[in-house]
């Protein structure tokens, strides 16, 4: 019987398909014992099914020292990982010290009027290279090796510096804001 590494080589979409109904539910039921949501787990496990594709495909992935599951379920934990990371920053971001409201930027609803406005102009008052910066980094969650390609930086270390830089700039800008609103 040929490997699932086989299967998807020589198969594709149709051994694909059947990976992906095997393990689903499973997948589902373990992912959400991590405290995510249904649409969370339900992506994580896309997320995890097309890693393990494209592993295979690419020939990253030629031979497996566990299970399908195994390797599946080790995907869905780290990109379960790399969601809650994700939540991190964006959570940095949103408790900037005491100068920046406690809210989400990515979570519009909840977020007061006055305060996401506010905190948009800021970030349009920013300009460029900064507004793209933290957007991609905080609200898009990108990673600062995948930031430093998108964005023609150096470094990952130049990049860090201008986050930083950046983020206190934000802050004074916000504290300014705050200062004349209250005038």
């Amino acid at each position: 019987m040929p490997s699932v590494i086989d299967r998807l080589r020589s198969e594709g979409k149709e051994a694909l398909a059947e990976l992906y109904q095997t393990y689903r539910a499973e997948f589902l039921s373990w992912i959400m014992r991590y405290n995510c949501t249904t649409d969370e787990a339900k992506d994580i496990y896309q997320s995890a099914i097309l890693s393990f594709y494209e592993n295979v495909v690419s020939g990253k992935l030629t031979v497996l020292s566990s299970s399908a599951k195994t390797y599946l379920f080790a995907i869905g934990k780290y990109k379960i990982m790399e969601l809650r990371r994700a939540t991190s920053r964006l959570s940095e971001l949103t408790h900037l010290e005491d100068d920046l409201p406690q809210v989400a930027l990515a979570d519009e609803d909840q977020m007061e009027e006055g305060q996401l406005k506010k905190v948009v102009h800021c970030l349009e008052k920013l300009g460029e290279p900064c507004t793209s910066l933290l957007k991609a980094f905080y609200y898009h969650a990108r990673s600062m090796e995948d930031i430093v390609r998108t964005l023609n930086y150096k470094n990952t270390d130049s990049a860090k510096n201008q986050k930083y830089k950046c983020l206190q700039r934000l802050r004074k800008l916000f504290h300014e804001e705050n200062m004349s609103l209250s005038l």
